[in-house]
Order: C-alpha cells, then sequence, then structure tokens
C-alpha cells in the first residue's frame, strides 16, 4: 500500500510481507515497512538495489513483534546515507539480518539495528570498495548470545580459516549458515561509531573491521557478554593505518589486529588528525565529478544550518545522460 505520507508497508501470512524496489538511481527518504505485527511472528524482507546511486535517508524496518527480526538488503553502484537513515530489523526472539554492498563506495552515518530481545543478535554486513562510516551506529545485541558485525569483508578477509587456533570458535566457528561478503579496498571508521555485539545474559558476539588495502579504525565497539566476552578483529591485508583500542571492549574475550606490518608504541601514533587527510582528498564532496561542472556557484544554506544546496551549472544530470543540464547536491 502506497500512501500519501511516503510509505509502503506490506505484511502477509505468518510473517511480514515482501518488499522490492529497483531503479538506476534509487532515493529512500519514506518508510519502508515489512514488520510482523499483531498475531503475525517474524519480520519479511526488504530488496533495495539501484543501478546507480542509492541515497538512504528514511526508515526501513522489518521487525518481529513476536519472533524474528526480517532481512534487509542494499544493493547499489555507490551508497550514501545521512544522519536520519535507519534501518531496523530488531525481533523479539532473534535479531535479524542486514547486509549492504555499495559496489564502488559506502558512506554512510545512518543507523542500524539488529538486536534480539530475548535470543541472539542478528547480522550486519557493511561492505564496497570504499567504506567510510561516519557517525554511524551499528546495534547487534542479544541476550542469549551477541551478533556478527562485519565492516569491510570476513574474518581474515575470508581466507582459509586455521581451525588449531584457541579464537576461532569465537570468530567463526559458532557461526553457521555466513553469507558471502566482498572486501573493501580502504575502510574507514570515525570517532564517533559505535558497534554493540553485546549479552546480557550469554556470550559477546563477534565484530570484524578489515579492508584489503588500507584501514583506519577510531571508532568503539562493545562484545562484551555476561557470560564470556566476544571477539573482535581490526585488521587489513596490507595496511592497518591506525587503530584506536580505547573503546575497544572485548571482556575476556579476544581482540585480534593482524595487518601485514604492526608497530606498537609512539611511533604508530599520529598526531594532529586532518580529517581531509585521513579520509583522502575528495572524500568531502563523495559525489561524482566532471571537469567544468562548476560546483559551488550557487551554494543556499538553511535558517537551522542543518542543510546546505550546493549548484552546479554544468553538471551532465544523474548518470552523465544528458548535456549541461546542471544539478544540485544537497548535504
Amino acid at each position: 500500500i502506497a500512501t500519501e505520507d511516503g510509505s509502503l508497508v506490506s505484511t502477509a501470512g505468518t510473517r511480514g510481507g515482501a518488499i522490492s524496489v529497483d531503479g538506476g538511481s534509487v532515493s529512500l527518504g519514506g518508510h519502508l515497512d515489512a514488520s510482523a505485527t499483531g498475531g503475525r511472528k517474524a519480520g519479511g524482507t526488504i530488496t533495495v538495489a539501484a543501478e546507480g546511486l542509492l541515497s538512504l535517508a528514511g526508515e526501513t524496518v522489518a521487525t518481529g513483534a513476536l519472533g524474528e527480526g526480517g532481512t534487509v538488503t542494499y544493493e547499489a553502484g555507490r551508497i550514501i546515507e545521512n544522519s536520519d537513515g535507519l534501518t531496523d530489523v530488531r525481533g523479539l526472539t532473534h535479531g535479524g539480518r542486514i547486509a549492504v554492498d555499495g559496489g564502488a563506495q559506502v558512506g554512510t552515518s545512518g543507523t542500524y539495528l539488529a538486536d534480539g530481545l530475548y535470543g541472539r543478535g542478528g547480522r550486519i554486513d557493511i561492505t564496497g570498495q570504499d567504506v567510510r562510516l561516519l557517525s554511524t551506529a551499528l546495534s547487534a545485541s542479544g541476550r542469549i548470545e551477541g551478533g556478527l558485525v562485519r565492516i569491510g569483508g570476513a574474518f581474515q578477509g575470508g581466507k582459509t580459516p586455521d581451525t588449531s587456533k584457541s579464537y576461532h570458535d569465537s570468530f567463526l566457528g559458532r557461526w553457521d549458515d555466513l553469507a558471502p561478503i566482498s572486501s573493501a579496498s580502504q575502510t574507514f571508521v570515525n570517532d564517533a561509531t559505535t558497534i554493540n555485539v553485546t549479552s546480557s545474559g550469554g556470550q559477546g558476539g563477534t565484530a570484524v573491521i578489515w579492508s584489503d588495502d588500507m584501514t583506519t579504525f577510531l571508532g568503539g565497539v562493545d562484545a562484551r557478554g555476561a557470560r564470556g566476552g566476544g571477539a573482535v578483529e581490526i585488521s587489513s591485508a596490507d595496511l592497518l593505518r591506525k587503530a584506536e583500542l580505547d573503546k575497544v571492549n572485548v571482556g575476556n574475550g579476544n581482540l585480534l589486529l593482524d595487518p601485514k606490518d604492526l608497530v606498537i608504541g609512539e611511533e604508530a601514533s599520529v598526531q594532529a588528525w586532518s580529517y581531509r587527510g585521513v579520509l583522502g582528498i575528495g572524500y568531502e564532496l563523495s559525489i561524482p565529478l566532471d571537469a567544468n561542472d562548476s560546483l559551488g556557484t550557487t551554494v543556499s544554506l538553511n535558517a537551522a544550518c542543518d542543510r546546505l544546496a550546493v549548484g552546479a551549472s554544468g553538471d551532465q544530470g544523474s548518470g552523465n545522460t544528458a548535456t549541461n543540464i546542471g544539478a544540485v547536491y544537497l548535504f
């Protein structure tokens, strides 16, 4: 049912319904809901796919009021999400699953919830060639057991596991039916990002922050459990540029730092961090610009100072499908 307030709601049978959105470029600023309510048990399924840009700024919900949470999948050539974005697959029993694959780039300040109130935490995967978490909140906590969060790739990049290691079960052995996830080239997690895989009654969950080329981690992870700590990997196949550990808590669990090279001590510290230097030149725009697009010829800021419109008079339009038609980018 599509309504005038920008919502799309689907429920059916013994679980929430199914919603599918597909397009060349997709912008979600409303409310998608495939939750299970009343006598229904498990949350439903929501799939959003875009060949080009997927812009997220609304609510996508597939909760389970009397059972486990549902499944939400985002797939696109590139994904950007502001702080209004919410993806919720929480369940009364177990948390659901969220899978995000942004192709060339994922830049998100959204909130992702996959908590299990009385059961296990759910699973959250976020990946793309270039992954940037900026004040992102991710939670997959559970009473029986914390859930699984993977940012930028699988444990140790998906290489064949060494089952003789004491930490194998905590990182991999206990997780059956693991969905495939591609590896990011670069992964950046800022200092306001939080990852919660705690368990109030059992073992803490698992969090993996990975890249093939360069990982920068400044955020926080809580993997504590009432009956045992969880497992956190912060690593890269090549360069672990920086790993702030003061906000990483695994209780009595496992913390793995396993890059190609590792330096411990003052020589590894970096003073006077500049976000432009850390994130990389060009990140501030995070939009595909061509020569002579003239970005910034007009600028307008609203009274609340939380919306900035920037004009580009020579822009070729979405997907470069026209000539000098102009565009406005909203931040």
